[in-house]
């Protein structure tokens, strides 16, 4: 998978913190990379890649985890979201096409 040269930094960093334990200080260096006040990120995804929120849910009370897309450009961005207005990047891609409803599989979710 290639990632969004704008998104690899955030990716790679994000997992570098969680492979590799609580290392003090280098793990608030590498979230602060992955993370922006929400309006700045969707911003960029609209304006650089085209993207557009194609889906959302409630990961809890305080989170919501949102898909933007673009079929025209390929690209796919994965976004935490808190109610403070804080982003973070979970995971960005190429090659995204959007499945219609009448072909996603049916059945209970994982």
């Amino acid at each position: 998978m290639q990632v969004s040269s704008w998104a690899a930094p955030f990716v790679f960093s994000s997992a570098a913190v969680f492979a590799t334990g609580t290392a003090p200080g280098a793990e608030t260096a590498a979230l602060d990379l992955a993370c922006a006040d929400r309006g700045e990120m969707t911003e960029r995804l609209r304006e650089g890649f085209g993207e557009a929120q194609t889906g959302l849910g409630l990961v809890n009370s305080a989170q919501v985890l949102e898909i933007w897309s673009s079929d025209e450009t390929g690209t796919w961005t994965i976004l935490m979201t808190d109610i403070d207005g804080q982003s973070c990047l979970v995971a960005a891609g190429e090659s995204w096409k959007t499945v219609p409803a009448s072909t996603a599989v049916k059945g209970k979710p994982a």
